[in-house]
């Protein structure tokens, strides 16, 4: 019995996943174990990258690739 572990299977491709939704609060917490950013107008957007095709994603899960 041989003691060489195997490699992982590759898993699959997940897709979108849902993100974490922020809180919104009046003062950032300020302590070093927290990191935050302030959200700007404009678009958050989620991409994934499967066999050299590119997708992007809303918040809510919305295909929002441009088809060139």
């Amino acid at each position: 019995m041989s003691s060489r572990k195997r490699p992982a299977a590759p898993a699959g491709f997940p897709g979108f996943l849902e993100p974490a939704k922020p809180n919104l609060l009046k003062v950032a917490p300020y302590d070093e174990k927290w990191i935050h950013e302030v959200k700007f107008d404009g678009y958050r957007i989620q991409a994934g990258i499967h066999a050299s095709e590119v997708t992007l994603w809303t918040r809510n899960g919305y295909d929002y690739t441009i088809a060139s």
